[in-house]
């Protein structure tokens, strides 16, 4: 396949055995490079490769290569707008060096009694999801056995990994941007291929878009069957140390049910405790399961958040069920909490009324008409003004807490009402 490439001379200057299998994942490719390799004068490789070098490296070079490589992409792709270059750096840092830069963080900003209430609502969250499967009737037995299986798997780290990756072997210097972004990509690469052949040991909070301690966002991996909670991501709206039992449990111990739900969701479902892709659904369990997630299709799709344009309830159903989940079980994890540490009104408002009003807050954001025309339509996550009291119809204690009735605004039809955790 590459026949006029010297592979073994290129594992020897990468350090990689040369014996062994290889995995080939483009074939056709390779064997078109190596037919190049015999078609084109050598030069023409050598130019290919400058050419690569500069375009693939152009970010961390001065400006003036910045801006040809920025001039090249807007001419395929129309108006760039540049950002100023401190920023531009400064983006940079998580991207190469978040666990480093995650380890300043927590240190500052995060007391470690944050992370001991956030874990124990977690707890509580986690827990209550356990009786509710335990309790559910609509499941056949085999289902709801591999549901609690899955469930207890299911990991939530809160904060920061265990264990931070060590940095301190790579020479980072103020005069060499350059440079240091190679001798970080070169660490790395190296890291990475020390772990050929052993076991899989993976990374915590080291998802620079996703899951760094610095990044405000919780997810759930279907594939590792398990939650990150990044550091940053317990301040308000989602978490405060300061405020009542009510705001936090339906602020973050309902984005943790949001995210626990999500294992079993129209996705989640299809991969079992082990993480595996494999549907451990009974037939009859998943057309039920279909057909009462049918109705959050429904609400949705009823929406019309800007003129003419609604929300996509297939699109976005798994969301939208994973927020009915997460209220639920936020509301519910509450109740518990104040069984043992009862709470009065505080500014008039009830415990129940903060909990559906914290989680309102949650997602109070702002959007101009034209982002969302461009975003409705292919975003499984609905808008916030809708995100902010949709789920809370599903919950009965919604109701109670509020004194709402049929035919109020908020009124929700109990046979419209989804039922599943």
């Amino acid at each position: 396949m590459l026949s006029h490439f010297d592979l073994d001379a290129f594992f020897r200057a990468t350090g990689l055995p040369a014996q062994g299998e290889i995995i080939v994942v483009e074939a056709d490719a390779l064997r078109e490079r190596d037919a190049m390799l015999a078609d084109y004068p050598l030069d023409y490789t050598k130019a290919y490769l400058r050419w690569e070098l500069l375009r693939r490296t152009s970010a961390y070079l001065s400006p003036a290569f910045y801006e040809q490589a920025m001039d090249f992409s807007r001419v395929m792709y129309g108006k760039i707008d540049t950002p100023p270059r401190a920023k531009l750096l400064a983006q940079e840092v998580p991207k190469q060096l978040g666990h480093p830069l995650g380890r300043l963080y927590v240190a500052k900003y995060f007391a470690p009694e944050t992370r001991r209430d956030a874990e124990e609502l977690v707890g509580r969250v986690k827990a209550e999801f356990r009786g509710r499967i335990e309790k559910n009737t609509w499941l056949s037995a085999d289902t709801r056995r591999q549901a609690l299986e899955k469930l207890d798997k299911i990991k939530i780290d809160v904060g920061y990994p265990a264990e931070w990756i060590d940095f301190s072997g790579v020479e980072i210097r103020r005069d060499d941007y350059l440079g240091n972004v190679l001798r970080i990509n070169a660490f790395k690469a190296r890291r990475d291929l020390a772990r050929l052949g052993q076991p899989v040991k993976e990374d915590g909070f080291a998802d620079p878009e996703a899951t760094l301690p610095t990044v405000i966002n919780a997810a759930y991996s279907m594939g590792r069957n398990g939650i990150e909670i990044p550091a940053a991501f317990l301040q308000a709206p989602f978490y405060d140390p300061k405020a009542d039992a009510a705001v936090n449990y339906c602020a973050l111990g309902a984005v943790i049910g949001h995210e626990l739900t999500h294992g079993f969701d129209s996705q989640g479902r299809l991969y079992d405790a082990l993480g595996n892709v494999r549907d451990w659904w009974t037939p009859a369990d998943a057309q039920r399961f279909l057909a009462e997630t049918q109705k959050l299709v429904r609400q949705a799709d009823a929406i019309e958040v800007v003129p003419g344009l609604h929300i996509n309830g297939q699109l976005s159903v798994g969301e939208n069920l994973a927020d009915v989940g997460g209220i639920a079980l936020g509301y519910a994890a509450l109740g518990g909490y104040l069984r043992e540490y009862p709470q009065g009104k505080i500014d008039g408002f009830t415990p129940e009324q903060r909990c559906f009003l914290s989680w309102a807050q949650t997602w109070a954001d702002k959007s101009n008409e034209g982002w969302l025309r461009q975003k409705l339509p292919v975003d499984g996550h609905p808008p916030g003004v809708y995100r902010m009291a949709a789920p809370s119809q599903h919950e009965q204690g919604f109701y109670e807490a509020f004194g709402i009735k049929a035919g109020d605004a908020l009124w929700l039809d109990e046979k419209d009402r989804v039922k599943i955790w």
